[in-house]
């Protein structure tokens, strides 16, 4: 993969020919796991505390979580501007649906409540 280090976030492969990065500048990036294309790319407005993402079904449908953000102690070895601690960042499970079309909500604002059952949409 391109980016990342073993501080960050991490990757994930699927039986379907994809594997998801989490990049340490907050984006999540898909990519075709035999040809190494990119296929998908999103800013999730994280950038502290990445976790690897995960993947699970539910009837049916595939999803992607991660979680993001900051709380508690910052790791060893963090520092933000001139050796003080790095900024929290309120923490933020996302989950995507592989067939989803929904817009990711901007940091620092809710997302609209959903009208229906989502593995409806």
């Amino acid at each position: 993969m391109p980016v990342g280090n073993s501080r960050y976030g991490g990757t994930l492969s699927t039986a379907s020919n994809l594997v998801f990065q989490v990049a340490p500048d907050g984006r999540l990036i898909a990519y075709s796991a035999d040809k190494g294309d990119k296929l998908f790319e999103t800013t999730t407005g994280q950038r502290l505390g990445m976790g690897p993402p995960i993947t699970f079904l539910v009837d049916g449908k595939q999803y992607i979580a991660l979680m993001g953000g900051t709380g508690g102690t910052a790791s060893p070895g963090q520092n933000g501007t001139n050796g003080a601690p790095p900024p929290k960042q309120k923490p933020q499970l996302l989950v995507f649906g592989l067939d989803g079309k929904a817009e990711l909500a901007k940091p620092g604002t809710a997302p609209a409540p959903a009208s229906a059952d989502p593995h409806q949409q």
